[in-house]
């Protein structure tokens, strides 16, 4: 099939756009960890839990808003200046209340330090939304690119700062003063490289519309953020902020991963869906063309980080970390699902069918409440054990609803894009385990055993994909070369 300018665009804007959403949150990890070495796993989980009551809070005060403005198409200054002041009173109100609530909170959470921490953090909710707002107007015009340089310089500035304050002895406010430079960097290299900026030019058509749309889709982002931050904040609640700490290590790099690959994926296949969403056949062809790249690329590398768990904590953190191997282990395979769950979604989305999305949240929220309220108190493996099978469930209901909304999608084709590079990464996962459950390479220093695990996995990935799911192999390679090859002329 000849490549479309369109398709030639959409996969190096994937390509682009997995490059600074994984380049900037493996980095962002990195850095985030050394300052958290340096300060203790107390302070680590002190700072991820009031990260996680932030991220909770963008939900309604910038996500639904921004999702709104891609998902309407082409860039229009009224929608953008109404999603402005939306956003911008939103975030005013909510920080206002976290800073008021912070002592309220830090007891209810078993966490004391949050009451001054907190405070100094809730502000970053504003920053954010204007962020994202200017993220939208970029990712419209398939802008990711800059994107990409915008989020690994702010990393890189951000985690600078926080690594100099903690060797100055700033303790917890090293991790506070890492994050308020990263945002502050982030917000001035997008501001940059946008073409709209923040003014009054809305209607109120525009901002009744906008607001509309955004009250129907905010529970589902709002449940959505709950059901990735609500286990995090009941092993604070059950178990104190060191196993917090350890706990939100193995959560953050599973969301290192998801958030940066699954992001960038769903921000490039949801104008890509929306652009044939009126032709079923083409529609399902890009679904099942963006799974099957996802899952055969993402899959081995969640898995592959589940398998080799034990060995990069030794390496990279020592000994004090290594109760989070276990939970970051069974949270990497619910990370690499929730791919494909991510896709699907958007073509609900591009479909109309909010509700449907906010009731299948709400689904997955209420069977992720159920396991915590059984099983948390027994610790953070037993929560991510809850986490992985709720996502597992979540993701067939989400398949199911996709596959109503558009007729064309065949169960078959799921099972294949989805399942089969499941259990090859699966059997790779168990495959390491059962090479050191022998002790075979138990003489080999940390870093050599660590890299030998990761030879033997590749080899057996690439193997078992080229000989039970050589369509997906291909396709991969397909989309590489297309990737890289010269960028189709426009037509005159």
């Amino acid at each position: 099939m000849k490549p479309t300018p369109l398709r030639h665009r959409a996969l190096r804007g994937a390509t682009w756009a997995v490059l600074g959403g994984n380049g900037s949150q493996a980095l962002a990890f990195i850095m985030f960890v050394v300052v958290s070495r340096m300060v203790g796993p107390e302070a680590f989980g002190v700072v991820a839990v009031a990260l996680l009551l932030i991220e909770i809070c963008r939900a309604f005060t910038s996500e639904c808003f921004a999702t709104n403005l891609i998902a309407n198409g082409p860039f229009k200054r009224t929608d953008f200046d109404a999603g402005f002041i939306l956003a911008a009173s939103m975030s005013a109100v909510t920080t206002l209340a976290l800073i008021a609530a912070a002592p309220f909170i830090a007891l209810l959470l078993n966490t004391p330090q949050l009451a001054g921490v907190l405070p100094m953090m809730a502000p970053l909710v504003a920053f954010h939304a204007l962020a994202r707002l200017y993220e939208a107007e970029l990712t419209i015009r398939l802008e990711f690119r800059a994107l990409a340089f915008r989020s690994i310089a702010a990393v890189l500035i951000g985690g600078g700062a926080g690594i100099a304050a903690a060797y100055a002895g700033l303790g917890v406010n090293a991790l506070v003063l890492q994050q308020w430079a990263g945002a502050l960097i982030s917000l001035a290299l997008l501001a940059l490289s946008s073409r709209w900026h923040p003014g009054f030019a809305f209607t109120r058509e525009a901002l009744v519309s906008l607001g509309r749309q955004s009250a129907a889709i905010a529970p589902a982002n709002l449940i959505t953020t709950l059901r990735q931050s609500i286990d995090g904040l009941a092993v604070a609640s059950f178990s104190g902020a060191a196993a917090a700490g350890v706990y939100n290590l193995a959560n953050r790099t599973r969301l290192a991963l998801q958030l940066g690959l699954s992001a960038a994926i769903g921000r490039v296949s949801l104008p890509a869906f929306a652009h044939v969403k009126d032709d079923p056949v083409r529609l399902a062809g890009a679904i099942n063309e963006a799974m099957r790249l996802s899952t055969v690329i993402a899959f081995p590398v969640f898995i592959g980080v589940a398998a080799v768990a034990p060995e990069l904590i030794d390496v990279f953190l020592g000994a004090e970390w290594a109760g989070a191997a276990g939970p970051m282990a069974l949270l990497m395979v619910g990370g690499a699902l929730a791919i494909t769950t991510r896709l699907c979604e958007n073509v609900l989305l591009i479909k109309g069918r909010r509700a449907a999305i906010v009731a299948l949240h709400a689904f997955a929220l209420a069977l992720l409440l159920g396991g915590l309220a059984l099983f948390a108190r027994y610790g953070p493996l037993a929560v991510a054990g809850v986490v992985l099978a709720g996502g597992v469930l979540h993701n067939i209901a989400v398949w199911v609803c996709t596959a109503r909304a558009t007729p064309k999608l065949a169960t078959r084709a799921y099972i294949a894009n989805v399942w089969a590079p499941m259990g090859i990464s699966v059997a790779m996962l168990l495959l390491v385990m059962a090479i050191r459950g022998g002790h075979a390479v138990d003489g080999l220093p940390g870093v050599l055993r660590l890299a030998a695990f990761i030879a033997i996995g590749a080899l057996f990935y690439i193997g078992a994909t080229w000989a039970f799911a050589r369509p997906a192999f291909k396709a991969a390679l397909g989309a590489a070369r297309l990737v890289l090859s010269p960028t189709p002329a426009k037509p005159t």
